[in-house]
């Protein structure tokens, strides 16, 4: 590795590390010429005990009759496999995933303001730090209640294990007991740093789109036409006084142009992070939608047939608003950084460019018509990542368990 890659890897771990060692945590390794052979053993048995763990759900599941055991494993193994997509996804688009993160290299966000001067709104880049600490915890907090429910159900003297699978042995004796539930903790823990790690670096990666726009429009609203009247008296102009007032509006505009040139430029290049983001994004999510409504309507489907068990009640609803919390990241962070493309367009039509040259109308113009290429990020091109997609499958997932309700209760 050269020196400029080097520094190039030393920057993301200083800017986005954190999510780089999320990923290594569930055995993904973005960077693996840095890899040592220890974590190459430690991603290895990450591998075999969430693969392993996800087929063994799968064959319990098939190997049963009990409806409510069925709905039970369903949970679970939606959650491993939607886990899988996120990890293999990032494991084979590595180079789009570090591609991207390069691309922030030239911009900034750690002096954001916590508020946004103009619209009064959270700045972005304030909530990148509250990102991070939020993927962490959550992180926390899943497994520590994964953890806490086993428990419970061992202190109820049920010798079960942590998640409902099928071995080919005897596993209730020990030590056998211990290592397959060691085995499963690891899965869980896999699957858990996965889903939230990447779902932290989508939104990360947003915000800091969303950060930079807000500077752009903050530095158009700055361009203003600063008329300098010193060298002017009360009395009448002579043409001396006129010749300086003409070379200081010349000056004037001049400078106005220079900051015009600067802001087409950041303009520019948060376009390309845009376009690249949807590109690198854009498949990911497709994918991520479809698990998502199986698992709202599996989680629904669930809750109502476990309707008195308050231990299976709760994973349910745990599972249910796990899935829409993700949906809610997903459209609302998307949401935001279309309105803050589209804001850049207001931001040029408002700027002082009434009395200007005619060039620098002309610079003013093709920003306002780059901003008018609506940008949406999308799942698979196929539908927008925004409010109304999140609206649209929070009421249809709620009708069908209203529907579930009634159609049970009727049925009782």
């Amino acid at each position: 590795m050269n020196q400029n890659e080097d520094k190039r890897a030393y920057e993301l771990k200083n800017r986005l590390g954190f999510y780089i060692f999320i990923f290594r945590l569930a055995g993904v390794d973005t960077q693996p010429q840095s890899s040592w052979k220890l974590y190459n053993v430690y991603a290895s048995v990450a591998f075999l005990c969430a693969y392993g763990s996800s087929v063994a759900i799968a064959a319990d599941m098939f190997l049963t009759d009990d409806l409510q055991h069925i709905m039970e494993n369903m949970r679970a193994l939606l959650g491993s496999i939607s886990a899988f997509w996120m990890q293999n996804y990032v494991r084979f688009r590595k180079d789009a995933i570090l591609k991207l993160m390069g691309l922030t290299d030239s911009f900034t966000w750690d002096e954001s303001p916590a508020k946004d001067c103009h619209t009064g709104k959270t700045s972005k880049g304030s909530l990148i730090p509250v990102i991070k600490n939020s993927v962490w915890k959550l992180c926390l907090f899943v497994i520590a209640f994964h953890g806490s429910y086993f428990t419970l159900q061992v202190s109820l003297g049920r010798r079960i294990l942590s998640i409902n699978s099928y071995y080919p042995f005897d596993w209730t004796v020990s030590p056998l007991y211990e290592l397959v539930n060691i085995t499963q903790f690891v899965a869980a823990s896999v699957y858990v740093c996965t889903i939230f790690g990447f779902l932290g670096l989508y939104a990360t990666f947003t915000c800091i789109a969303c950060t930079q726009l807000e500077k752009l429009r903050a530095n158009i609203y700055n361009i203003r036409q600063k008329h300098d009247t010193t060298e002017q008296d009360s009395g009448a102009e002579t043409d001396q006084e006129e010749e300086g007032k003409v070379y200081t509006t010349q000056q004037m505009f001049c400078h106005m142009q220079k900051q015009l040139n600067d802001c087409i430029r950041h303009h520019q290049e948060i376009l390309k992070f845009m376009w690249e983001l949807e590109k690198t994004m854009n498949p990911m999510l497709v994918v991520q939608f479809v698990i998502i409504l199986a698992g709202l309507c599996l989680s629904a489907f669930s809750l109502v047939t476990n309707m008195g068990d308050v231990l299976q009640m709760a994973q349910a609803l745990l599972i249910y608003f796990g899935f829409m919390t993700e949906v809610c990241c997903i459209c609302w962070f998307g949401d935001e950084l279309t309105e803050e493309a589209e804001s850049i367009r207001d931001a040029a039509w408002g700027c002082d460019w009434v009395g200007t040259p005619v060039t620098f109308q002309r610079c003013i113009l093709f920003i306002i018509v780059a901003a008018n290429k609506k940008f949406e990020l999308t799942a698979g091109k196929i539908v927008g990542v925004s409010n109304n997609t999140m609206a649209n499958i929070f009421n249809q997932t709620l009708s069908y368990l209203t529907f579930l309700i009634q159609a049970k209760d009727n049925i009782d």
